[in-house]
């Protein structure tokens, strides 16, 4: 899990907040200003500033105040200050009767962020497909605004980590919009979190969600457009709902925001599979309905880009070379590139502004907090309930399980206090462990049936040995036989989940043993945890025959020397 360093500060006074001139609070005043828009330019247009500052003490109506200043700017340009919004920047607030946070576009902050989107307005209004249900989003954004720290979570597969970006960290989509809300709003302490883990599908989240993501969020930004088999009433389908389910019964009843990117049909853009349509040709509509369904917003790029396509535009004028280039290639249609990163991460931050607009023209009320705290519907899938029990028992939970263990194990921590690796690991060929846990995840439902249990274990160019693990009472299975010692050109050492078929049972034994095989040399085992599919006969890997690699934890970096990510804390 990756998380954004921010310098703590103190909250954010509203008088940093709330003076000036911007946004649509003030273009829905400008009929009530002296501003004539006929005297800027064709290719401009014209800033006015608020009703309220119409007004004047010693003069009985707004007519009869001094000639309204105004600014003539750019058409794209971020909004300009009035003269008054200027010289009330950073004051103790904005207009007198103005609305709450009505100047919060014409912040210091906002103007000396480096944010600088690549879209227009126009563009980006087509990206945002739906706000869904206003509650949630205006109660997590009302805390910027009222100067309150916030927690966001970016939640996803290999987009969301950063693949296609030019700088992991800086430059992909989720480091920008963390950038964006440092930058604009400085003075708390907000919790910014990065739980993605590349090639990790829903049906991985939605039994470990609560390791990845904090407790307290206030606002998940959700990109997990499913690598396999996006089709109706799938395995993934299911279980990219039970995931939602998940988050939105989060303490905070926190927004969710869907945010898919459309991938890339095939070179000659020829592929439209069963649907004879290029533009469903993947899982996006799938995630656009239960986006529907549970009143999320959804922001999607194939909205965004689709009438400027080569193959789709019938303007050839159109902007078809620029908006090729939000992938990395087309030939690799699944990423997106340095640009893609931006424009997705325009997507999220402009939703978010219009939402913070919203909130200038209609403040938070009481009807936002019961609307967020109502109980979900049913889920869309019928009977596709959300597991209750916890069935993710990675790290220090697992280490409550352990009922037998030799001297050799060790719980070890092989990381740092801020980055932890914790795990059980022996280098002593024979020695075993036991843990006891209940496989029966299913509620109302007899134990019996088969459920994928995934051994969370190292693999690593070195040191590592063979291990097996057997059920030993209550449950059975078969024997699990792995290899630790796993070369790459790279030298990583990555987490992998080994699939299992465990029999559901209330107490179930299982035992994990060091062998005396060995490719490296040595024999060190590393177990980091256990998954219990939330689904009877569910398999979460699809090949269960092959491990099925989570995290990475040391990769080369472009310099050759050893960069640490350590995903999801491990």
């Amino acid at each position: 899990m990756m998380v954004q360093d921010v310098e703590p500060a103190a909250t954010v006074q509203r008088s940093d907040l709330e003076t000036g001139d911007g946004g649509p609070a003030a273009a829905d005043a400008a009929a009530a200003c002296e501003c004539p828009p006929a005297d800027c330019p064709p290719i401009q247009k014209c800033l006015c500033p608020p009703a309220q500052d119409c007004t004047c003490d010693d003069q009985e109506s707004p007519k009869d105040c001094p000639p309204a200043e105004f600014k003539c700017e750019e058409q794209g340009a971020e909004p300009a200050k009035t003269a008054k919004a200027a010289d009330s920047a950073g004051g103790a607030g904005g207009p007198a009767g103005a609305p709450p946070h009505a100047g919060w576009r014409s912040s210091p902050h906002v103007a000396a962020t480096s944010y600088k989107p690549g879209l227009r307005a126009r563009q980006m209004q087509k990206g945002v497909v739906s706000y869904g249900a206003p509650a949630r989003p205006r109660r997590a954004l009302a805390k910027l605004l009222n100067g309150e720290p916030i927690s966001v979570a970016a939640v996803g597969g290999s987009i969301t980590w950063g693949e296609g970006a030019e700088n992991v960290g800086q430059t992909d989509y989720a480091a920008r919009v963390f950038a964006w809300i440092r930058e604009t709003f400085p003075k708390a302490n907000h919790t910014l979190v990065n739980a993605a883990i590349p090639g990790v599908p829903s049906s991985y989240f939605a039994l470990c969600n609560r390791w990845h993501v904090p407790e307290d969020v206030d606002l998940v930004v959700f990109n997990v457009n499913d690598n396999v088999d996006g089709s109706p009433g799938s395995g993934m389908r299911l279980a990219h709902e039970r995931l939602l389910r998940k988050l939105l019964q989060y303490r905070n009843r926190p927004a969710v925001l869907e945010l898919v990117f459309y991938r890339y049909p095939a070179p000659d853009f020829t592929l439209g599979g069963d649907l004879g349509s290029q533009y469903r040709y993947h899982g996006d509509d799938e995630i656009g309905v239960l986006a529907q369904y549970y009143h999320t917003p959804w922001l999607a790029t194939r909205s965004l880009v689709w009438d400027y396509l080569q193959e789709t535009a019938l303007d050839p004028k159109s902007r078809t070379g620029e908006m090729v280039g939000m992938w990395a290639t087309t030939d690799d249609g699944d990423h997106p590139s340095d640009t893609g990163h931006g424009w997705l991460a325009d997507l999220v931050i402009y939703w978010m502004q219009q939402v913070m607009d919203d909130l200038v023209r209609h403040p938070l009320e009481a009807e936002d907090e019961e609307e967020a705290q109502a109980p979900l519907s049913l889920p869309m899938y019928i009977g596709n309930f959300e597991s209750k029990s916890n069935t993710c028992l990675m790290g220090t939970m697992m280490k409550d399980l352990v009922t037998a263990a030799d001297p050799a194990f060790k719980w070890v921590n092989e990381g740092t206090a801020k980055k932890p690796k914790w795990g059980y690991v022996s280098t002593q060929p024979g020695s075993s462990l036991e843990i006891t846990l209940s496989t029966n995840v299913l509620e109302g439902q007899e134990a019996g049936y088969n459920v994928s249990l995934g051994v969370g274990h190292l693999k690593s160019y070195e040191h590592m040995g063979w291990w097996e693990m057997t059920c030993v009472e209550g449950c059975a299975c078969d024997p699990l036989t792995r290899n630790g010692h796993h070369v790459t050109p790279e030298k990583q050492s990555q987490l992998f989940h080994a699939m299992a078929l465990v029999s559901a049972s209330d107490t179930c034994r299982l035992r994990f043993t060091v062998l005396d095989e060995t490719e490296s040399g040595e024999h060190k085992f590393k177990l980091l945890g256990l998954v219990i599919s939330e689904a009877a006969d569910m398999v979460v890997n699809t090949e269960p025959e092959e491990d099925h690699p989570v995290s990475i934890q040391y990769e080369l970096g472009k310099n050759g020397t050893a960069a640490e990510f350590a995903l999801g804390g491990i």
